[in-house]
């Protein structure tokens, strides 16, 4: 019964305190030329283009979605 009550007084605060933000951070590794500067464009921004030039050193792009009503999920595509 006391764990059961425990549970209750914690989904109460989380309920209380507001939206619960995470933040994922992904690695997308491979060799060059196929295609992952495209993916995560295409899942990121929605478009797709074929005509991407190589990249040199590190790119990275934001996405945030709507997971629930309570929690917001920050993805960081490396």
């Amino acid at each position: 019964m006391a764990a059961a009550s425990g549970l209750e007084l914690d989904a109460t605060a989380n309920a209380t305190n507001g939206p619960t933000e995470h933040l994922y951070k992904v690695l997308v590794i491979g060799e060059f030329g196929v295609g992952k500067t495209s993916l995560i464009r295409r899942y990121t921004e929605g478009y797709f283009s074929p005509n991407y030039k190589l990249t040199i050193g590190v790119d990275f792009a934001l996405k945030s979605l709507e997971w629930d009503n309570n929690t917001k999920i920050n993805l960081q595509l490396w």
